[in-house]
């Protein structure tokens, strides 16, 4: 899925955070992660910056940053969409896609169809850059969606695969109900299994096959604590588009979303048939 534009958010002039209706927002902007003006400048383009509400006619933001003594930006996610927020001498300032209101904007996740729509990348087609913010799915049986859903994810039940002791997803759902769960064509299990739906965090650090440091590492695979090792390098996963995987080594990188049953997804994609059909 590609987001729209990071854009100051338009809120109503009697926006209150703290109201029942804003409050899961708000408080979730409070906790995201800190990030530094590199890191902004990463993800908010210059120019929209530039036209910030609070500035000055003619003044550009760097120029109000560096008059600032007490702001603090930060970024995370919200029902599917990353957000960023500027908090300055206890005052905030949010920028969502589009600039879309926190109300306004529409849950992502929380529907098979979701699936199909948004988890259907092909692993060669990602640039190292889409990849904080992506969605990726995890197959296996109900039992373990289950334990994931309540517990989180546990190091203690990561798998050790050809990148290491990890969570392993991917961000294609077909790879994930043919290969992990493997439930493709196979009308006996499919209410037994199904995919686990997470969102990676906007400041993860995944690192990507081909890149000159993957190389380095790739001899410390086989550690038990390869992952202790990846954090220290400054990583929280893998990502080999050959194996169509990313492997997850540090479980705060991800957000889990939803479950969903293999039965579930099939009726979707065979209603979306179905719809393709009559269409011709």
């Amino acid at each position: 899925m590609k987001q729209k534009t990071l854009k100051e958010a338009v809120l109503p002039r009697n926006w209150d955070g703290f109201s029942q209706e804003n409050w899961p927002f708000f408080e979730k902007a409070q906790k995201m992660e800190v990030i530094d003006l590199d890191e902004l400048y990463s993800v908010i383009d210059e120019k929209e910056l530039d036209t910030c509400s609070f500035l000055d006619e003619d003044e550009k933001f760097d120029e109000w940053f560096a008059l600032q003594e007490d702001i603090q930006f930060s970024i995370g996610l919200y029902q599917g969409h990353k957000i960023v927020a500027f908090k300055n001498c206890g005052s905030f300032t949010f920028f969502t896609p589009g600039g879309l209101a926190p109300e306004k904007l529409p849950a992502i996740g929380h529907k098979p169809e979701h699936i199909v729509k948004f988890v259907n990348k092909e692993a060669f087609d990602i640039k190292s850059k889409d990849i904080p913010g992506m969605f990726v799915v995890h197959g296996t049986d109900l039992s373990s969606l289950q334990s994931i859903k309540e517990e989180g994810i546990r190091i203690d039940k990561m798998f050790k695969g050809n990148l290491g002791i990890a969570f392993y997803t991917t961000p294609n759902y077909k790879y994930a109900l043919s290969n992990y769960a493997k439930l493709a064509d196979d009308s006996d299990t499919k209410d037994q299994s199904g995919i686990v739906l997470l969102q990676i965090k906007p400041t993860a650090k995944i690192l990507k096959d081909g890149e000159p440091k993957f190389d380095k590492i790739q001899s410390r695979m086989e550690m038990n604590d390869f992952g202790r090792y990846l954090k220290e390098e400054g990583y929280d996963g893998l990502f080999c588009p050959s194996m169509d995987a990313i492997a997850i080594h540090n479980p705060n990188a991800v957000e889990i979303i939803s479950i969903f049953t293999t039965s579930e997804i099939a009726n979707v994609e065979s209603k979306k048939k179905e719809v393709g059909l009559n269409r011709n």
